[in-house]
């Protein structure tokens, strides 16, 4: 049996994509709020990922873990944030995280959103996939870099290549129905019923949201930061592939 600590698991979107790889699950996040959703039977911890190594268990936890998984912040990369403020207001998490499971000697996934690799320069992309990549209507990209084990790269399939009634976008705001580039306003239609079915994802509410964040007050929508499960479950079971070929 695989075990996987995530870091920043959130309500557990990839959370559910490892159990459903067969995975045993510890995930960790500071937002109590998250823990009433997350999937069982994964274990939830409350705590906040930078001083995870002052719980009690950690050195039994550091040697259960096979692979660490971690999605770190992403405003501070994310085309959503400019929209609605300055990308230079959120801390780069990806450096520290990555830090952290360097230390701890052992396998390791990074995910974020595309811009981290590709204009800020934070991360790799080792692995590029969207919805469409692994079998979902839906057009949500996302990097992971990986260190300790190899995966493969499946191939990527574009919005371009899908029916124009399939191109279903994924975004914090909801499905983009009016934009600039067809000369009018940025505007977005929030559907309660498209985001879930097409993340894969029933244990989340649509309107689950976190808690208010101490700094701004602001809260956000669970669902809407969430993993969609079947990318998590194809990245798993390429390492649990590899450590069967590598015992």
């Amino acid at each position: 049996m695989t075990n996987v600590l995530e870091f920043m698991c959130g309500a557990g979107g990839a959370t559910l994509g490892f159990l459903q790889a067969g995975a045993n699950v510890v995930g960790i996040d500071i937002d109590p709020a998250c823990e009433r959703h997350y999937p069982k039977p994964a274990r939830f911890i409350c705590h906040d990922v930078f001083t995870i190594e002052s719980i009690l268990d950690w050195p039994q936890l550091l040697k259960w873990t096979d692979l660490f998984w971690a999605g770190p912040e992403c405003e501070g990369n994310s085309r959503a944030t400019k929209i609605r403020g300055d990308q230079s207001e959120h801390e780069d998490q990806i450096a520290r995280v990555r830090a952290m499971f360097q230390r701890f000697g052992k396998p390791y996934v990074i995910e974020n959103v595309p811009e981290a690799a590709t204009k800020f320069h934070r991360m790799r992309a080792d692995i590029t996939l969207n919805g469409y990549t692994v079998g979902l209507m839906l057009d949500r990209p996302r990097v992971f870099e990986i260190s300790g084990f190899t995966a493969v790269q499946p191939r990527y399939i574009t919005r371009d290549e899908v029916p124009l009634d399939k191109r279903q976008k994924c975004s914090v705001f909801g499905r983009l129905v009016s934009s600039t580039k067809k000369g009018g306003h940025e505007r977005y239609e929030h559907d309660k019923y498209w985001r879930p079915i097409q993340m894969g994802i029933d244990h989340i509410p649509v309107n689950a949201g976190s808690s208010p964040d101490p700094e701004t007050g602001r809260t956000y929508n669970l669902l809407a930061l969430a993993v969609p499960p079947a990318m998590a479950e194809y990245l798993i079971k390429q390492f649990i592939k590899w450590r069967a070929e590598h015992p």
